[in-house]
C-alpha cells in the first residue's frame, strides 16, 4: 500500500520525508490538509444529491404529479434545509473563514420557509353559543359554513328550519386550550406518518379518545346546558336534538366534507355534553382527516362549530339537486327521497326513489320508484330506528306530484339566491310542512367529464355482450381499470392498494379514505344522493351504484374496466374504452391552502438563479433560494478542491498541483479525470495522466467493464418529432447552456480509494451522479445512482428515467422517478454482488443517452426495451475478468 504522504512527497518534489525532518513535518499537515478537505467534499456531494432529490419531489407535487401531505411537506423542507446547511458547512470546513456571509444567507432564506410553512389561522374570539335565528351568512367564521348558510336560507328564501343553537369555534377552542389538550393533539400529529394508512387510522383512534374523555371547561359546559334549556323554553316542551357538525369549511365549494363528521340524533340533555364531544373529536375521525388530506386543508384552520337543533319527525325526506350533477344543463331538478329520516338517502342505505323535473316550468319528466323495505324513523320511546315499511307502501312513491314540486322550487329558490346549483337535504312531517336541514354547493361535473359522458344508449351492443355487469346509476361518470377488491369491513381499509377497483355491497361513507387510491368504484347499493357518492364525484373516481349482485359477480374478476359513463363493468383492461374517455383524474389539492402552503416555500427553495459563475452576483449575498446556496457551494468546493498551490497557502504549498489525473487506454486520452483520494492506484504515478491498468478501485474497475462490455452503436436516429422537442427545449431551458455549467461539471471526475467511487458527470445534456462502496465489509456496501436531464421535451425524459427504473428494478435495485430524476439504491450485499450492479449501471449510463430522442415512438421504445434488457442479462452474467 502506498501511503499518501509518499504521493504528496512526489507532487511537491521534496526529499524522503525520512531524511529530512522538516518535510515530513509539512507532509503531515498536508496530508491531514488532504483527508479534511476530501471528508468535507465527499460529505458536500452527498448532501448535494440529497437536497437535490428532495426538491424533485416539490418539484412533482407542484405539477400534481404526486399526492403529498402537509407533514411530508414539512418534514421535506427539514430535509432539504438540513442537507444545504451540511453542504455550507462542509464548504467552509474545506476553506474556513472564506464564505462567512454564506450562513447569513441561509438563515435569511430558511426564516423565510418557515415563515410560509407555519399556519396563520387566527383563534376565535367571541361569543360561546349564537341561537341559530340569530345568525346569518357573516358568522360563518364563528359557527361554521354549514349552519351559517342554513340561517342565511331560512331568511333570504322563507325556509322553514329547525329551531336551535351553535356551540362556537371559540368555545371549541377554548376546549382544546383546556388542560393542554391541544398540544397534545398536536404532538400526535407531528409524530405520525399521515400518508400511511395504517398510521392515520392508529392517530385518529388515539387523538379521538383523548378528546371524548377530556372535561370540557365549566364555561362552556355551562353555556351550552343554558342553551338548552333556553331552546326548551322556545319550544314549550322537552326537546331531542340533532347534535350535527359544523366544521369552519365544511360545506365551502369543492369541500363539502359529505358524510366525513359525525352527527348524533335524537340527544337530549342528560347526553347532550358528551355528545358534543364525540362530534368534535370526529374532527379527527378517519375519513374526515384523510378528505382534508386529499383536499390540502389544514388541521390548524379547522375548529369544529357544533349545531344543536331541533329533532324533525320526519314523514319523508330525501336529497334534492337544482340541477343535474353528471350533466348541468340538461335543464332538471333531481330528487331522492325515502320513507322517513334522511339519513338512509345520505348514508347509502336503502334504496330511495327518484324524481327529475325540467326545471323550467317544474313538470315532471321522470319517476323510478324503488322497492322500500326499510325506513329509518324517530320512535317516541326507542328514539333513531331502523323500521320496517308497511308492504302496502313498499312500492309506492313517497313523495306525490305536489311535494315533489315544493322541493324543486326550493332548490331552485336557493340556487338563484346563492348563485350556483344547490344540494338540499329536506324532510316533510306529519303536518306536511317542508322543513330544510341542510344546503350546499352541488358538486357539478366540468365540461370535459360531461363531454365525455354519452348517455347509456349510446353504448355498442358488442360492449353489453361481454360485460360482467351492467345497470345502476352512474355516480360520478368516466372511465377507468384495475383490479378488483372488494371491502366488506374496516379491516379491509389497510390492505386496499392503490389503483385497484373498489367493490362493495354499500355505498357507506367510511368507505371515503379509499377513494384517492382507488381506480373506480362499484356498489350493489346507494343512489347518487349520497356521502359516498358526493365525494367520488369531487375526487373524479368513476362511480357505478346499485348493480345489485355486484360483489358476487365481481369479486374473482380480475381487471376489470369500469366504464361508469355507460353503466358497464368490462373484463380485462379495456384500452379502447379508456381511449374513449380521456378525462384526466382531478388534482384535488390545486388551490388548497396546503398547496398555497407549498407554492409559497418551494419558491425559496427550487428555483435556480445562480446560472454563471463568472457573473459579478454569484456571491452568498445574492442567493435567493436553497437551490442558489447548493449551486454556489458545490461550484466553490469544486474549486477549492482542485485549486493549485498558486492560488492557495502561506507559501504556495497548500495542495499539489496534478491531483487530478487524466485517463488513458492504451496510451489514448478519454475525457475523465480521476483523483485518488487514497489508495485507489495499484503503486504512485508520475505526470498528468493514468492508465486503467494502474486503478486499484473495485467499483470503478467494474463500472468502467459495464460502460464498455458492449461496444455503444451511437445516437438512435431522431424522427422530426424528436429533433424539434430537441430543439425547443435546448432553446427554452437554460440549464442547459453549456456555458453556464462549471469545469468541474463538463468533465467527468472519478473521486476514488480501494473500495470506495465517486462520481460526478456529464455528458451533453446529462447529468449522472454513481457513488458505491464495493469492500469486503458487507454492511457497509451500498450504490447510490442518480441520473437525470436530456435534451428532449419533459414528457419524453420522463419515460426514458422511467424505462431505466424498470430495468433497475428487475435486478433488486430500489429505484423512484420523479419527473426525469431517477434514483436508484442498492445496498447490503457482498462485494461481488456489487460489482454486477456497478456493471449494469455503467451499461445503461452509456447506452441510454440521447434515448429521450425517440421515447415519443412507442414500438421503438419498446424493442429498445427489449434490447437493453437481454444486454444486462449479458452484462450481469460475465465474470469479472470477463467484462
Amino acid at each position: 500500500m502506498v501511503s499518501l504522504r509518499h504521493k504528496i512527497s512526489q507532487w511537491l518534489g521534496l526529499s524522503s520525508p525520512e531524511q529530512d525532518p522538516a518535510a515530513m513535518e509539512t507532509l503531515e499537515a498536508l496530508r491531514k490538509e488532504f483527508q479534511g478537505r476530501c471528508l468535507h467534499f465527499k460529505r458536500l456531494l452527498q448532501a448535494n444529491g440529497k437536497s437535490l432529490h428532495a426538491m424533485a419531489f416539490l418539484e412533482e407535487a407542484l405539477d400534481g404529479k404526486r399526492a403529498f401531505t402537509l407533514q411530508a411537506l414539512r418534514s421535506t423542507c427539514v430535509d432539504i434545509a438540513t442537507n444545504v446547511f451540511t453542504m455550507v458547512r462542509s464548504l467552509e470546513g474545506m476553506a474556513p473563514g472564506k464564505y462567512d456571509t454564506l450562513q447569513a444567507s441561509f438563515k435569511r432564506i430558511q426564516a423565510s420557509i418557515e415563515d410560509a410553512l407555519r399556519p396563520h389561522a387566527a383563534v376565535a374570539t367571541g361569543p360561546l353559543i349564537i341561537p341559530l335565528h340569530e345568525a346569518g351568512q357573516q358568522h360563518a367564521l364563528e359557527i361554521g359554513t354549514k349552519l351559517a348558510t342554513l340561517a342565511q336560507a331560512a331568511k333570504a328564501v322563507h325556509a322553514e328550519i329547525p329551531r336551535g343553537f351553535v356551540i362556537t369555534a371559540a368555545a371549541f377552542h377554548k376546549f382544546l386550550a383546556h388542560q393542554g389538550l391541544q398540544e397534545e393533539i398536536n404532538r400526535r400529529i407531528q409524530i405520525a406518518d399521515a400518508s400511511s394508512l395504517s398510521e392515520l387510522i392508529a392517530l385518529s383512534s388515539a387523538v379521538q379518545h383523548c378528546i371524548i374523555e377530556a372535561d370540557l371547561p365549566e364555561e362552556v359546559a355551562t353555556a351550552i346546558l343554558e342553551a338548552y334549556a333556553a331552546l326548551e323554553r322556545e319550544c314549550g316542551r322537552p326537546v331531542k336534538v340533532a347534535v350535527r357538525s359544523s366544521a369552519l369549511g365544511e360545506d365551502a365549494h369543492g369541500a363539502s366534507f359529505a358524510g366525513q363528521y359525525r352527527t348524533e340524533l335524537n340527544v337530549d340533555r342528560a347526553s347532550l355534553l358528551d355528545q358534543y364531544k364525540e362530534v368534535a373529536a370526529s374532527k379527527y375521525g378517519v375519513t374526515a382527516m384523510a378528505y382534508r388530506q386529499a383536499k390540502g386543508l389544514l388541521d390548524e384552520e379547522v375548529a369544529m362549530c357544533v349545531g344543536c337543533l331541533e329533532m324533525v319527525d320526519a314523514v319523508v325526506s330525501g336529497v334534492a339537486y337544482s340541477a343535474n350533477p353528471m350533466a348541468p344543463q340538461d335543464g332538471t331538478v333531481e330528487i331522492h327521497s325515502v320513507f322517513g329520516l334522511p339519513k338512509a338517502v345520505v348514508d347509502g342505505q336503502t334504496a330511495a326513489d327518484r324524481f327529475l323535473l325540467a326545471r323550467s316550468d317544474g313538470q315532471l319528466l321522470e319517476s323510478h320508484i324503488a322497492v322500500k323495505t326499510s325506513r329509518i324513523i324517530l320512535h317516541p320511546e326507542e328514539g333513531v330506528m331502523l323500521d320496517e315499511v308497511p308492504s302496502v307502501l313498499q312500492e309506492q312513491p313517497s313523495l306525490n306530484s305536489a311535494q315533489a314540486l315544493r322541493v324543486a322550487w326550493l332548490a331552485l329558490d336557493l340556487e338563484r339566491h346563492f348563485g350556483t346549483p344547490q344540494d338540499v337535504e329536506w324532510a316533510f312531517d306529519a303536518e306536511d310542512r317542508l322543513i330544510l336541514l341542510q344546503c350546499r354547493p352541488l358538486a357539478v361535473q366540468d365540461a370535459c367529464a360531461e363531454a365525455s359522458a354519452p348517455s347509456p344508449a349510446d353504448v355498442r351492443a358488442e360492449l353489453l355482450q361481454e360485460a360482467l355487469a351492467h345497470g345502476g346509476q352512474t355516480a360520478s361518470p368516466g372511465v377507468a381499470a384495475g383490479p378488483v377488491f372488494v371491502v366488506r369491513q374496516g379491516a379491509h381499509l389497510l390492505q386496499f392498494p392503490a389503483g385497484a377497483v373498489l367493490v362493495v355491497q354499500q355505498a357507506l361513507p367510511r368507505w371515503a379514505p379509499l377513494l384517492q387510491r382507488a381506480a373506480a368504484l362499484v356498489s350493489a347499493s346507494g343512489s347518487t344522493a349520497g356521502h359516498l357518492a358526493n365525494v367520488a364525484r369531487e375526487f373524479g373516481v368513476p362511480a357505478i351504484f346499485g348493480i345489485e349482485d355486484a360483489v358476487e359477480r365481481l369479486e374473482h374478476a380480475g381487471e376489470i374496466t369500469v366504464d361508469a359513463n355507460h353503466r358497464l363493468v368490462l373484463p380485462g383492461r379495456r384500452e379502447d374504452v379508456l381511449l374513449a374517455a380521456p378525462c384526466p383524474r382531478k388534482n384535488t389539492l390545486l388551490g388548497s391552502p396546503a398547496h398555497r402552503m407549498l407554492e409559497q416555500a418551494a419558491s425559496l427553495i427550487v428555483p435556480l438563479t445562480f446560472l454563471d459563475p463568472a457573473a459579478s452576483t454569484f456571491h452568498p449575498d445574492y442567493c435567493a433560494t436553497l437551490h442558489d446556496i447548493t449551486r454556489f457551494c458545490h461550484e466553490k468546493a469544486v474549486a477549492e478542491m482542485f485549486r493549485s498551490r498558486e492560488a492557495h497557502g502561506e507559501h504556495g504549498q497548500a495542495f499539489p498541483i496534478g491531483v487530478s489525473k487524466q485517463l488513458t487506454l492504451d496510451g489514448r486520452p478519454m475525457q475523465y479525470w480521476v483523483v485518488d483520494l487514497d489508495d485507489g492506484f495499484h503503486a504512485p504515478v508520475d505526470g498528468p495522466t493514468v492508465s486503467l491498468e494502474d486503478i486499484a478501485c473495485v467499483p470503478m474497475l467494474a463500472y468502467w467493464q459495464g460502460l464498455t462490455a458492449i461496444p455503444w452503436q451511437g445516437p438512435p436516429a431522431m424522427d422530426a418529432r424528436g429533433f424539434m422537442s430537441v430543439m425547443l427545449e435546448a432553446t427554452a431551458n437554460p440549464n442547459l447552456e453549456p456555458g453556464m455549467a462549471s469545469t468541474f461539471a463538463q468533465q467527468t471526475y472519478f473521486l476514488i480509494s480501494r473500495h470506495f467511487m465517486s462520481l460526478q458527470s456529464r455528458t451533453g445534456f446529462h447529468f449522472c451522479t454513481v457513488e458505491a462502496m464495493a469492500g469486503p465489509a458487507v454492511e457497509e456496501n451500498t450504490l447510490f445512482f442518480n441520473f437525470n436531464g436530456g435534451a428532449a421535451s419533459i414528457d419524453r425524459r420522463e419515460s426514458r428515467a422511467q424505462l431505466i427504473a424498470d430495468l433497475l428494478a428487475d435486478h433488486d435495485f430500489d429505484v423512484e422517478v420523479r419527473m426525469d430524476t431517477l434514483t436508484a439504491r442498492l445496498e447490503g450485499f457482498d462485494q461481488e454482488r456489487m460489482e454486477t450492479a456497478l456493471r449494469l449501471v455503467g451499461h445503461l449510463v452509456q447506452h441510454t443517452r440521447q434515448l429521450d430522442m425517440v421515447m415519443g415512438d412507442p414500438a421503438r421504445t419498446a424493442a429498445i426495451r427489449e434490447t437493453l434488457r437481454r444486454d444486462l442479462q449479458r452484462v450481469a452474467a460475465m465474470a469479472f475478468n470477463e467484462a
